[in-house]
């Protein structure tokens, strides 16, 4: 949201306009195919709220003849009294280009960042983080393989210092932060992607909102990742499962198992299971379901559940590692089995 209007594109109804910033791909006829022949930076903004955008009539904002160019993630810098925007750069090769404006129209190159191998990298993003002493760092995080890269940001180059370790299996792809949380909250979510299927007009869904912050472990310093506290909101009544219970058709549902461990199972419509144990005396976690299995020791097994009509969510070890799994399509929970020394903590999310 451009707040001070520096972009001018702002009216006296809507004095801070929404800018979006998108890879406008670029197409062209050769023998008789349409060939993508370039991707310069495009940007299109919002009078109405985010309701309706219009692509802006100097585009593009950050050209290039690159094929290559473009996943576009922009910030404010407050130190350097700038914007910031992340991009990457080529087919192959790993490299994220820094750029900066001060009116978000105009854009000057900063610097890059490479990896030392030659990989693609995609989907880039820059923000801060504090530990839970208060140091605050800063995260270049990007995909292709999904990585992120803890260290210094002047305002002009970031200079990674170490890697993150994140410890998360599924489908998770292109995850993006939001900016200017009133609270200062970073939040993070992701696509989670699955194959097409010709049964249906869509591929993938998003996964549920993330707070970051930096984990202080023996080892070093980690991500954690916890459900959004908005979430709480979403709670109804509040019900302990011993045995099992049967899920109603559509609902969605928030379970917190106990640190004791034992075995959530859930069971869906089509007969198929996805099941979820979580075994004290070892301190292992694992997931399996017809879609492939996880497992990873813990140092701590109480877990936070979110199940829908198409994923499970889970949240584990303080948030130091996150497993999601797709449901097989044309199939809903029906029910969940339950079988530990404590009771689990459920509650229907009211959508």
């Amino acid at each position: 949201v451009d707040r001070h209007n520096v972009s001018g594109l702002g009216t006296p109804a809507c004095p801070a306009p929404m800018l979006a910033f998108f890879s406008d791909m670029q197409f062209e006829r050769r023998n008789g195919e349409w060939l993508p022949i370039r991707q310069p930076i495009g940007m299109a903004y919002s009078l109405d709220g985010g309701q309706s955008f219009v692509p802006y009539e100097g585009n593009p904002v950050v050209p290039t003849d690159e094929r290559k160019f473009g996943d576009p993630k922009v910030f404010w810098h407050e130190e350097s009294r700038r914007w910031v925007m992340a991009n990457i750069l080529g087919m192959t090769e790993g490299r994220i280009e820094l750029w900066g404006s001060q009116d978000l129209l105009h854009w000057q190159f900063l610097s890059d960042v490479r990896s030392p191998p030659a990989r693609r990298w995609e989907c880039p993003d820059l923000f801060q983080l504090a530990t839970s002493s208060g140091t605050k760092l800063w995260v270049l995080k990007f995909n292709g393989p999904r990585n992120y890269l803890v260290g210094s940001f002047d305002g002009t180059r970031f200079t990674p210092t170490g890697e993150l370790p994140c410890p998360e299996v599924g489908p998770i792809y292109a995850e993006v932060t939001f900016n200017d949380m009133p609270d200062g909250r970073t939040i993070l979510m992701g696509w989670l992607r699955e194959s097409p299927n010709p049964d249906r007009a869509w591929v993938g869904m998003q996964s549920i909102p993330r707070e970051l912050s930096l984990g202080e472990t023996a080892e070093g310093l980690c991500l954690i990742q916890r459900p959004a506290r908005e979430l709480q909101a979403l709670r109804g009544e509040r019900c302990e499962v011993a045995v099992g219970m049967a899920l109603a058709d559509g609902a969605a549902w928030e379970l917190a198992l106990p640190e004791s461990g034992g075995q959530l199972v859930v069971r869906l419509d089509s007969g198929d299971e996805q099941a979820l144990r979580l075994d004290r005396a070892t301190n292992r976690f694992l997931l399996h379901g017809r879609g492939g299995s996880h497992e990873a020791t813990l140092s701590s097994l109480a877990c936070q559940v979110f199940i829908d009509q198409r994923v499970v969510e889970v949240f584990a070890d303080g948030g130091r590692y996150v497993a999601t799994a797709i449901l097989p399509h044309g199939c809903s929970p029906a029910a969940i089995r339950w079988a530990g020394p404590e009771p689990l903590v459920a509650w229907e999310l009211i959508l």
